[in-house]
């Protein structure tokens, strides 16, 4: 695998043919990997190649852009048990992105909504793939654009052509394609240490247009007793914060009409809180929570 096919490149993948002739041989880049993640589904493939084929991958030449998506790749070689070098590559921690994050609670077992990841450039010639494993209406959501601005409402095989018509995209543009989840309720939840301390609702999206709009004024959220969130949000929340883990983690959850099923959406390293203390209890629990930690015996951490 490398960021971009070169005479090196070429050279090593045909000396390895000559040497193993009755094996496959593959030179790919990380640019045209396509990777699937969901409850029951998890998979990498390279062009039409199931990466879960091979019995040796080597990770040559990544670059800045690839960085986590070769981790990533990483951590599904390894919970696949396919050897790859640089091993190192697993140990890629917070460095990763959202989509390193979303990769490692699927692999524990986590539910989080089925999610495509892919480059811009091979959106088109992996549309078909992407409705048939995520179904129509799916979302769409871009990288780089922060505060709910590049989530999509795709809802016919025209529309990714819409999507990839926009001008506010750069080269270097990636996507997570999601199934869409139709939301009965919905909850940020701050775990701290070993359970969630603070819950307030979130913001409602309108669905409506090809842009997701959050309608919802920042502070129009309201603030409950945990003990009002089910067992099973609580539980995955934690579960969640443990695997990646965060010790003081924002963690939105859902659970989906008429099924019920729960989704752990997003962890959020370093969340962000109200800091008005008379309208949100995070800061004081937060306070409450490193102080408690700071007087514990090292051995004793979580």
């Amino acid at each position: 695998m490398v960021d971009k096919i070169g005479e090196t490149g070429e050279a090593i993948a045909q000396s390895v043919r000559e040497k193993a002739v009755n094996s496959q041989v593959v030179l790919g880049k990380f640019g045209d990997l396509v990777f699937e993640v969901g409850t029951d589904k998890k998979t990498v493939r390279i062009r039409e190649t199931n990466l879960s084929e091979f019995s040796l991958v080597y990770l040559r030449r990544v670059g800045h852009r690839y960085f986590s998506t070769a981790g990533t790749l990483a951590l599904f070689l390894q919970k696949e048990k396919i050897k790859f070098f640089d091993r190192r590559f697993a140990e890629i921690g917070p460095a990763g992105d959202k989509f390193t994050s979303l990769s490692k609670l699927a692999f524990a077992g986590i539910s989080v909504p089925q999610t495509v990841f892919l480059m811009k450039e091979n959106l088109e010639k992996n549309s078909s793939e992407l409705i048939n494993f995520l179904n129509l209406p799916l979302i769409a959501k871009e990288y780089a654009l922060q505060r709910n601005q590049g989530i999509f409402m795709i809802r016919s095989k025209a529309d990714f052509t819409q999507l990839l018509a926009m001008e506010i995209w750069g080269k270097e543009s990636q996507f997570l394609f999601q199934k869409f989840i139709n939301i009965e309720k919905e909850y940020r939840l701050l775990v701290l240490g070993d359970k969630v301390a603070v819950a307030h609702t979130k913001a409602v999206r309108d669905y409506q247009g090809f842009r997701v709009v959050d309608n919802t004024p920042e502070n129009n959220v309201t603030f409950i007793d945990p003990r009002q969130i089910s067992e099973e949000m609580k539980s995955e929340a934690v579960t969640a914060a443990r695997v990646l883990n965060t010790e003081i983690a924002g963690v939105d959850v859902c659970q989906e009409k008429k099924t019920g099923n729960v989704y752990v959406i997003e962890v959020n390293r370093g969340p962000g809180f109200f800091t008005d203390r008379n309208f949100s209890p995070e800061l004081t629990e937060v306070a409450d929570f490193l102080i408690r930690e700071a007087k514990r015996p090292n051995d004793q951490h979580q």
